[in-house]
């Protein structure tokens, strides 16, 4: 799940950075961020599916934290 959170923080950081420094966004940044976004949700959605909803007790804030947000922002 850390793995998953840390991909999408990638584009994330760079969305966030294009907006801080008003670049203007194209079509081909867009589609490059959604892939993983997309691939990430459906990945959170299996192993949720496989194992339910894992609790803080269970695993780290950082995995439990992805849990959240991947499925959250899934676009």
């Amino acid at each position: 799940m850390e793995v998953l959170q840390d991909e999408d923080q990638l584009y994330q950081a760079r969305f966030t950075e294009m907006i801080i420094n008003k670049e203007p966004f194209d079509n081909k940044f867009v589609k490059e961020m959604n892939v993983p976004v997309s691939i990430n949700k459906v990945r959170m959605i299996d192993i949720l599916g496989q194992k339910g909803w894992i609790s803080k007790d269970h695993i780290c804030e950082k995995a439990f934290d992805a849990t959240f947000s991947i499925i959250q922002l899934g676009y």
